[in-house]
This record gives C-alpha cells, sequence and structure tokens, in this order.
C-alpha cells in the first residue's frame, strides 16, 4: 500500500487522556478521530477503499456483460447495501477493519495483506476468520528471525448505537472474539496463502508461509482487540470494566479504542465517494 493512501490517518490524535487503564492494570490505547469531508484527502481515501474490493483497472471489464456503469457496478456487485440489512453492519465491519489495517501499517510498520474483500460472492455478508493479520520481519522474509513478529486483531464498531454504556459492551465482544483467533489463525492464514498464489504474489505468499510453523519457525504472536465508536455513544467510563482474564493471550494483548463524530454517516459518503468517483 502506498504511504500516500494514509493521509487520512493524520487526523488521528492521542492526547493526555489517551489510555484507559484496566482493573487488572492492562492499558487501553484511545484515539481520537475529527475528519474533514471538504478535503481532498477524502478522494484518495474513497480510492483506497474501493481498491480493497476492486482495483480501478478491473472494473470495466467485470461490468461489461451486463451493461452496468463503474458506479452502479460497485454499488450492486461489490458494496455492502447502504440500506438493507445486513449490508449497513457489513459495510461498517469493512470500513473499521480496513482502517486498523491502516493504522497498523502507517504508526507501526506491519505489513497486512488485503485479501479478505475482493472475492466476496455476497457484498452483504462478512468474511470468515480473523478480521486481520499483520507481520513485521526484523531483516526480510527469506531470512526469518524469532524477533519477527504476526499481530492478529478482532475489530468491532459500534456507530450506531443509542447508549454510552455500549462502548465496553464492543471492546468486551472484540476481546472475547480475539480469544478465537488463536484456534482459526491456521485456517486465516492458509486463506490468505492461497489468495496469494492465485494471483501469482510469490513474496507475499512466502510471507504467509514464514508464520505458518511456529515450532519450526518461530516468531513472536500479539493478538488485539479494536472497538470503534461515534463519539455520541463512546463512554470513557465503562471501558476500563472489560475482562480479558478469559483470553488465552492475555500476556500478548493489545487493546484499542478509537472514537470520531457521526461515524456512520462518514462511513456511507465515503462508500457513495468510492464508487461516484470510480
Amino acid at each position: 500500500m502506498n504511504a500516500k493512501n494514509f493521509e487520512y490517518l493524520d487526523w488521528l490524535y492521542n492526547d493526555t487522556s489517551g489510555k484507559k487503564t484496566l482493573s487488572t492494570g492492562e492499558v487501553v490505547d484511545i484515539w481520537f478521530f475529527t475528519y474533514d469531508e471538504k478535503s481532498t484527502i477524502m478522494s484518495k481515501w474513497a480510492k483506497h477503499l474501493r481498491n480493497h474490493y476492486c482495483d480501478d483497472y478491473e472494473i470495466d471489464c467485470m461490468r461489461r456483460a451486463e451493461g452496468l456503469s463503474r458506479t452502479d457496478y460497485l454499488r450492486l456487485r461489490k458494496f455492502p447495501d447502504e440500506i438493507f440489512p445486513p449490508g449497513p453492519a457489513t459495510r461498517s465491519g469493512d470500513f473499521s477493519e480496513i482502517m486498523i489495517a491502516d493504522f497498523l501499517e502507517y504508526f507501526f510498520d506491519y505489513f497486512v495483506p488485503r485479501t479478505r474483500y475482493d472475492r466476496k460472492v455476497n457484498p452483504n455478508s462478512s468474511t470468515q476468520g480473523s478480521d486481520l493479520i499483520g507481520f513485521k520481519f526484523t531483516n526480510d522474509f527469506r531470512t526469518p528471525s524469532p524477533d519477527d513478529e504476526l499481530i492478529v486483531y478482532e475489530v468491532k464498531a459500534n456507530y450506531t448505537g443509542t447508549t454510552k454504556p455500549d462502548a465496553k459492551h464492543t471492546l468486551q465482544k472484540a476481546v472475547d472474539h480475539s480469544a478465537k483467533d488463536l484456534a482459526r489463525l491456521s485456517e486465516s492464514l492458509n486463506a490468505v496463502k492461497q489468495r496469494y498464489k492465485d494471483k501469482n504474489k510469490k513474496d507475499e505468499f512466502q510471507m504467509v508461509e514464514r508464520f505458518q510453523n511456529l515450532v519450526d519457525r518461530p516468531h513472536r504472536r500479539i493478538f488485539g482487540a479494536a472497538a470503534l465508536f461515534s463519539s455520541d455513544i463512546y463512554n470513557p467510563d465503562t471501558i476500563s470494566e472489560v475482562d480479558i482474564s478469559k483470553h488465552p493471550e492475555k500476556e500478548n494483548l493489545e487493546l484499542l479504542v478509537i472514537s470520531g463524530d457521526d461515524m456512520m454517516n462518514l462511513v456511507h459518503n465515503l462508500y457513495r465517494r468510492a464508487a461516484d468517483e470510480a
């Protein structure tokens, strides 16, 4: 991914209130998001979002047989529906996963495969498996080091809830679902590798292989739980009540919260722009 795709992440900030401590001592990293829909950055962000579902150079050959416009092809065949369930929930989920993937690449230099969205049979369905996986290499993927990192994140979003206490429950759900990633990690890695094989991306294929055998090729494994909110739902006082005691990797678990104003409106506007500007 080109770093220019991540310009919108400059709208994230982490101030003196950017940490919360659980009752058991673990720290939740809190970020706030203030966006400008009039900025030219929005078009770059929309293109970045669109290309997770379909590269721009592929749209014309895919739409031609049905006689669809580029905009209608994306709306009808690629993007989750704006109105009819479960489209809006899938849309907010996809958007949030992509945002956290960008966050991990931009701020922490992980390589995050983007293989979950472009081969959906039903645009309104969520792809099974771990929400996102990232890799970080000490040297190069061809020369493995035990300090290489595999990171696995579970991402939950609440942009349309009605009560502030929902904040705790959304992060708790991310923690609880993250606990399942240990069991489904092998399947998720295999799915990513299969997608790279289909695309004939040999380097990326080998990157995945490097992390498929912890015993023979030791590396660090980090798990993460992220919750994203509209600010009218986010309640910082309830975040500290989240319980991670049942997570099998609680010693290697990161906790992340991002809050921004009117996030579902942003999500819909970004998908509209992504289709209209194709």
